[in-house]
C-alpha cells in the first residue's frame, strides 16, 4: 500500500497542474450539464430510435453524446458500435442489432428500460441493481459518471483500473471482483484521504494518469521499443526523498536497501471469467465470508464485500463454474493464494463447496 508521504509527493506534483486547469474544469462540467440537460432521466423512457443511435449522421444523438461529445469527460472508443446494443450501419443503411435482440424496436424497448433503471439503482447507489443491468460495462460506467459525477468515476478501461488497484495496492491482482467493485474500491481511495476528499472526480482521474500513467499496448508501440516493455527499467524514485533518515536505518542489522529502487515494467494476459458466476456466488454468500464466516468491510452502500475466489485456479485448469468458486473475504482471499497453509485451505474449501451443493439439493 502506498504511504501517506509517498502519497502527498505526488499530490503536491499534481497541485500546479490541478490549480491551473480549474477552467478547463469548469468547462468540463459545463458539458457534463448540458448532456444532463438534452437527456434527463425523465427523457430516457420516451427516446425514439434515431434519438437513442449513432451511425445514422446525426450528432445529437444519446449515444454520440457519450461516445464522442463528452469524449473529454471519459473515453469509452475502443470497441464498435455494438456496444450500444443497436445502431444504425452507414455502409448497409440498416439498423444492426446485437446477437440478444430481434428486431431494433425491440432493442431499443429493451434498452430504454434498462437505462432508466440503472439511472435510478445510480441514484440510490444500489450497486447490486447496477450489476444487474443488461448493457455493457463501458457504456454503464460512461452514463453512471456523467448523471452522477460525485459517486462513480470516469476511468472505463479495466485494465487501467487494473493497473491502479496495483500501483496504490489496494488488491490482490488476479482477485476475482467485478470493474464496479474495483471502482468502488478507488472511489473509497479518494474519499479517505483529506486532500482527494475535496478534489472533484475529474480532477482525481486526472491524478491517477498523471501519478501512474499506464502502458501503451504492445500492438501500439513502435516495434523497436516493444523489447523494452517487459524488461526491468531503473527510474529514480523521487518520492523517497528525505525519508532515508528513517529509524530503520538506525538498526545496525538493518538491509541497505535502495535508494534508486528498480520498477519493473510487465505485460502480460488473464483469463476471461464468467461475470454471472461471480455475482452468483457472492449474492448467495450474503455478505458472509463461506471459509471464516465473517462479514466482509462495508462499502458506501451498506452492502459487505467479498471476493470470488477460484478453489483450482484457472491456470491450472480449474473450471470457471459455481462449484468451483467461494466467496471469501478479502484476507481469506489473500491467504489462498499466498498462505503457508494454502493447500490445507484449498482443501477445505472443496468440502465447504460440497456441503452447499448437498444443502441446495436437500
Amino acid at each position: 500500500m502506498i504511504t501517506e508521504n509517498e502519497l502527498r509527493i505526488k499530490q503536491v506534483r499534481f497541485e500546479s497542474e490541478r490549480q491551473a486547469n480549474q477552467s478547463f474544469y469548469r468547462k468540463l462540467e459545463k458539458l457534463r450539464q448540458n448532456f444532463v440537460s438534452k437527456f434527463p432521466p425523465s427523457r430516457i423512457p420516451h427516446l425514439t430510435l434515431d434519438d437513442y443511435v449513432e451511425g445514422k449522421g446525426s450528432k445529437d444523438s444519446f449515444c454520440y453524446w457519450v461516445e464522442w461529445k463528452t469524449s473529454e469527460l471519459g473515453r469509452i472508443q475502443g470497441s464498435n458500435a455494438s456496444k450500444f446494443g443497436v445502431f444504425f450501419d452507414k455502409k448497409t443503411q440498416l439498423y444492426e442489432v446485437t446477437s440478444k435482440f430481434k428486431d431494433e424496436i425491440a432493442a431499443i424497448i429493451f434498452l430504454r428500460e434498462q437505462i432508466a433503471r440503472l439511472l435510478e439503482a445510480g441514484r440510490t447507489n444500489n450497486l447490486e441493481v447496477i450489476r444487474q443491468i443488461e448493457i455493457s460495462p463501458m457504456f454503464k460506467g460512461k452514463i453512471l459518471f456523467l448523471y452522477y459525477p460525485e459517486k462513480y468515476l470516469n476511468i472505463f478501461s479495466e485494465d487501467h483500473i487494473d493497473h491502479f488497484l496495483r500501483e496504490i495496492g489496494l488488491a490482490v491482482p488476479d482477485a476475482d471482483i467485478d470493474v464496479l467493485a474495483k471502482r468502488e474500491l478507488l472511489h473509497a481511495f479518494k474519499s479517505n484521504d483529506e486532500i482527494m476528499s475535496n478534489w472533484t472526480t475529474q480532477e482525481f482521474m486526472r491524478f491517477l494518469y498523471d501519478a501512474w500513467r499506464p502502458l501503451p499496448k504492445s500492438s501500439k508501440v513502435p516495434e523497436a521499443l516493444r523489447k523494452y516493455l517487459n524488461v526491468e527499467v531503473q527510474t529514480l524514485d523521487n518520492d523517497r526523498v528525505g525519508l532515508q533518515n528513517s529509524t530503520i536505518d538506525d538498526i545496525p542489522s538493518a538491509p541497505i536497501g535502495s535508494k534508486v529502487p528498480t520498477r519493473i515494467l510487465t505485460a502480460g494476459s488473464r483469463f476471461q471469467r464468467d461475470e454471472k458466476v461471480r455475482r452468483f456466488v457472492i449474492e448467495q454468500a450474503k455478505g458472509t465470508c463461506e471459509y471464516c464466516r465473517e462479514l466482509g468491510f462495508i462499502l458506501p452502500d451498506g452492502s459487505h464485500y467479498l471476493e470470488a475466489h477460484h478453489i483450482i485456479a484457472l491456470a491450472n485448469q480449474g473450471p470457471d463454474t459455481v462449484d468451483n468458486v467461494i466467496a471469501l473475504c478479502p484476507s481469506d482471499h489473500r491467504e489462498a493464494h499466498y498462505g503457508a497453509n494454502s493447500v490445507a485451505m484449498e482443501n477445505e474449501m472443496i468440502e465447504i463447496i460440497k456441503n452447499r451443493k448437498n444443502a441446495q439439493i436437500a
